[in-house]
């Protein structure tokens, strides 16, 4: 063979776009940049290895979710495998717009790149950056979900982000991301977002460094990525998963004595242990919201990051007692170490405007209490004993937990 035809026949290897059938995943985000040298669109994502021979990158995603987890990007899916995974640490890296501008104000080149004009950007403020993909080996990107934190290797949460993060690993003795980090996605100039330790804590284990992109070097020739919404049909759009978790409802108290400041609310779940409930979210965070409805009438409730704070390291409490943002004067959702699950929501006219009252009779009140960040909880009055329901006072006791979460969703 000749060496022309060899180095044809290793660059064919490369660009082969085949899945991975082999291992990827010890590896971590070691830096993040969006604004090298001043220009916006030169960004990078520079992932380093942890383990020899994890090259195998084909299919694995890089997406970006805006600050506050209302939606996500997939800017790639990565066409090829990188050509080395020696002795660690070996880097790879992805960067934005194409190899001629990149080049210009980096000196170096990327592995892949991706169009940041039509796929989208790496807001330099705020954000959360995730790259990888579920388990050891490389899944068909179409059979898991890109708005699925937990689904990815890796994320870094940064510049005071306030939605969900990776709380569980995507592979067991995986990373998780911790607390986010308040710092930029670089500088704008020449510092980027960079590993510093590696304890599963955004907010500890980064720093804002001189950047140094490294590539993964020859002969992986740099490559323009397609659109990945040309890749796989579940790329595009990409819509951040919130869980759903639903809840036994004890006690849902409504009264109406007559005077719209005498107006009560009150939901009280307390689930004993072996319940499968887990507390996800933060809402010192990024607050917590309670949607109710009773037969016809809905209305939202806000509960700021402000009025929240933590319990003992078991949940988190709100007060408001004198109604500065809104009716709902307390709450509480805690898991005991020993496995009880509770939710408590007081909501008063003397805080503000009430609008769920009895209806005299009623037939069906609906919760969904949302953390920051985190899960729905919900619950419902069907299967309960309602007594008394009259104009007066609704009150339905012991309800079984609903199926899901399709008689009402979020605050809109």
């Amino acid at each position: 063979m000749s060496r022309a035809a060899g180095v044809l026949a290793i660059l064919l290897a490369l660009l082969a776009p085949v899945l991975s059938r082999a291992a990827f995943h010890l590896a971590r985000v070691n830096e993040v940049m969006s604004g090298v040298a001043s220009n916006a669109n030169v960004q990078f994502v520079e992932i380093r290895m942890t383990s020899t021979a994890q090259s195998s990158v084909a299919g694995t995603r890089l997406t970006w979710f805006d600050c506050a987890f209302t939606q996500c990007k997939v800017l790639m899916q990565v066409p090829f495998n990188v050509s080395n995974g020696g002795v660690t640490p070996v880097p790879w890296l992805m960067g934005s717009p194409n190899d001629a501008t990149f080049l210009a104000a980096t000196g170096t080149h990327a592995d892949f790149y991706w169009d940041n004009a039509t796929i989208g950007d790496i807001d330099p403020t705020c954000g959360m950056v995730c790259w990888g993909a579920p388990g050891t080996v490389v899944p068909n990107p179409a059979t898991w979900d890109p708005g699925e934190p937990n689904d990815y290797t890796d994320c870094v949460a940064y510049g005071g982000y306030t939605g969900r993060t990776k709380t569980l690993p995507a592979f067991v003795g995986g990373p998780t991301s911790g607390t986010p980090t308040n710092l930029a996605a670089g500088n704008g100039t020449t510092m980027s977002l960079t590993r510093m330790t590696d304890t599963n804590d955004n907010s500890a284990d980064f720093a804002l460094a001189a950047d140094t992109p490294t590539n993964n070097g020859p002969p992986t020739p740099p490559t323009q990525a397609p659109n990945p919404c040309t890749q796989a049909a579940n790329n595009c759009p990409c819509t951040p998963v919130t869980p759903q978790e639903t809840v036994a409802t004890h006690i849902f108290l409504v009264k109406n004595p007559g005077d719209p400041t005498s107006r009560k609310v009150l939901w009280l779940v307390k689930e004993n242990a072996g319940n499968p409930n887990m507390l996800t979210g933060n809402p010192t965070a990024g607050g917590a919201t309670l949607n109710l409805k009773l037969d016809a009438v809905t209305q939202c409730f806000n509960m700021p990051f402000g009025g929240w704070s933590n319990v003992g390291g078991m949940g988190f409490k709100y007060s408001d007692p004198m109604g500065a943002n809104g009716p709902v004067k307390k709450a509480q959702i805690k898991r005991t170490p020993g496995g009880v699950f509770q939710v408590k929501v007081i909501i008063s006219g003397k805080n503000g405007a009430v609008n769920i009252i009895p209806p005299g009779p009623g037939t069906e009140a609906d919760m969904n209490f949302h953390l920051g960040g985190g899960d729905q909880y919900c619950g419902s009055t069907a299967g309960g004993m309602l007594n008394p329901n009259d104009a007066t006072t609704f009150k339905a006791k012991d309800s079984g937990a609903p199926a899901n979460c399709a008689a009402l969703g979020t605050c809109p």
